[in-house]
């Protein structure tokens, strides 16, 4: 009798594990979904804004600037809540990174009406602008390609001012 006991109640304690593993996985697979959704969202607009700072040595278009800052900030408030929390300063250091590199094109998602034709092009600040944004669009990518939920934490991403002075890119006179 006490073997039948035993092996019904380990049936049952097995049944239970799996099940309550069953949910961790799932959970899991479902943060990593998200996590996912949210990075291909970030990730769907960098290139083209790169690309934006760099043809501003030669073209302005407003029309093409106005979609595509309209498209990162309604994207960065998207995935606001799924973001690591040291990322917090995203829109932000977007908002930094893009004034110094082009100019009052920054302000659309705030006051669209004051978005003028005065795009400005600096090799060096639009360059740095730029390059932030190769280095946003990698650290999404790892965050992207994080398997556990641990490991996506992990990520960091620095901010437009923190991310100058790391790369030694300090504010100066020098031009």
């Amino acid at each position: 009798m006490s073997d039948v006991v035993g092996r019904v109640s380990g049936s049952a304690i097995s049944a239970v594990i799996g099940v309550l593993t069953d949910g961790r996985r799932r959970r899991n697979d479902d943060r990593r979904a998200q996590r996912r959704t949210a990075a291909d969202d970030l990730l769907s607009w960098i290139p083209e804004l790169r690309e934006r700072l760099w043809l501003l040595q030669s073209e302005c278009d407003l029309s093409a600037w106005r979609t595509v800052m309209s498209a990162a900030f309604a994207s960065c408030l998207r995935v606001d809540e799924i973001t690591p929390g040291g990322w917090g300063h995203l829109t932000h250091s977007l908002r930094d990174s893009i004034g110094n590199g082009a100019g009052s094109v920054m302000w659309i998602d705030i006051s669209p009406q004051s978005v003028h034709d005065d795009l400005a092009y600096n090799n060096r600040w639009t360059g740095n602008a730029a390059e932030y944004l190769e280095y946003v669009q990698s650290r999404v990518q790892r965050w992207r390609a994080a398997f556990s939920e641990r490991e996506a934490r992990r990520v960091r991403l620095l901010s437009y001012n923190n991310w100058l002075i790391r790369t030694n890119r300090v504010w100066d006179n020098a031009a």
